[in-house]
């Protein structure tokens, strides 16, 4: 597996140097214009493949090497089986309601499959004992599945965020990660490196091929190295990973429910969408990053302050938002007019 680990990356700079093509082939190009896309040039929806080839081929040679591998097995066949759905959806977009329940349908066959992706306790830093979950554990390990796929969905609308947030993540799990997924968390982190050069340049986007499959994985791996951790990996500290992302995919989720449209129905109200309206782009994406990546490398380094940085963080998450807020520029119209002279 070391060599691999070197050699399988190499997938991800060939389709990324090779996209237009690849994407043509497959017929995943996306064209430019409509209400919510900004790019303007045919893009390849290649970005799922740079991400997921290396990382299903880096399972299943870990699968021959241990044949009686679960885990290994499973990861191949769930992540597999979300990057082709992603791949249909890129090319005929399918229902919502359709995506969900196969998207449900995934998570429920996972944790069947593999006892590790089951949520059986929360491991909070400030408890002495475990809150066991159980007669639920199972139902709300799939809803953590099925909210983590979706808020990578939701957080793929601008270049480099969703795979920059996966790639966070991947190197958050790596601290904890027990010897059976390192190698293929070394292969997932470096070929979202890869990917990320290529979708910040606009070569490439990852489409639903790549966010379906890279909310799999995380989700998946993120339950697994909780559950199976060197050392104490706190149910607190992951929270603080991932609070922004799922909050923001929640407030859209309740908004959009509230106006009667679909939860998944597209916007500009999400977070990095709101930034734009306050930097540029690339300090908006900048600012997204830091909002995961310190508060999570600070909750690794002093898990006792968890509880305090998920606080924090939603505290800032909450100002963002308010300066942001579509009713800001006018009532700084109306100061301004106020001062003016008659």
């Amino acid at each position: 597996m070391t060599e691999a680990v070197f050699v399988l990356p190499l997938i991800s700079l060939l389709v990324g140097f090779r996209a237009r093509a690849l994407g043509s082939w497959l017929s995943v190009i996306d064209q430019p214009g409509g209400e919510h896309k900004t790019h303007s040039i045919p893009t390849p929806l290649v970005g799922g493949m740079a991400i997921a080839t290396p990382f299903l081929l880096a399972c299943a040679l870990e699968l021959w090497q241990s044949p009686e591998s679960l885990l290994h097995g499973a990861l191949l066949l769930a992540v597999g089986a979300a990057f082709l759905l992603g791949y249909f959806d890129d090319r005929a977009p399918m229902s919502s309601r359709f995506r969900l329940l196969a998207g449900t349908a995934l998570a429920l066959a996972c944790v069947t499959m593999v006892p590790s992706f089951v949520v059986e306790a929360f491991n909070f830093a400030f408890l002495s004992e475990p809150i066991s979950l159980q007669p639920f554990a199972i139902l709300f390990s799939v809803l953590v599945i099925v909210g983590l796929m979706n808020a990578v969905n939701m957080a793929d609308g601008t270049n480099g965020l969703a795979c920059g947030l996966c790639l966070i993540w991947t190197l958050f799990f790596l601290v904890f990660a027990p010897p059976e997924v390192y190698g293929v968390l070394v292969v997932l982190a470096v070929s979202t490196f890869v990917t990320l050069i290529f979708n910040l340049r606009g070569k490439l986007f990852l489409g639903d091929s790549g966010s379906y499959a890279l909310g799999l994985t995380i989700s998946l791996l993120s339950i697994y190295v909780y559950n199976n951790a060197i050392g104490t990996l706190h149910a607190d500290v992951v929270v603080v990973w991932f609070l922004v992302p799922v909050v923001d995919c929640l407030r859209l989720m309740t908004i959009r429910a509230c106006e009667r449209r679909s939860p998944t129905s597209p916007d500009t109200n999400h977070l990095h969408h709101r930034l734009h309206r306050l930097v540029p782009r690339s300090y908006a994406l900048l600012i997204y990053w830091l909002l995961v990546a310190i508060p999570g490398a600070f909750a690794i380094a002093m898990p006792s302050l968890a509880g305090y940085i998920v606080l924090g963080v939603f505290g800032v998450y909450l100002g963002l938002l308010g300066l942001t807020s579509s009713w800001l520029p006018a009532v700084k119209l109306k100061i301004q007019a106020s001062y003016s002279p008659d």
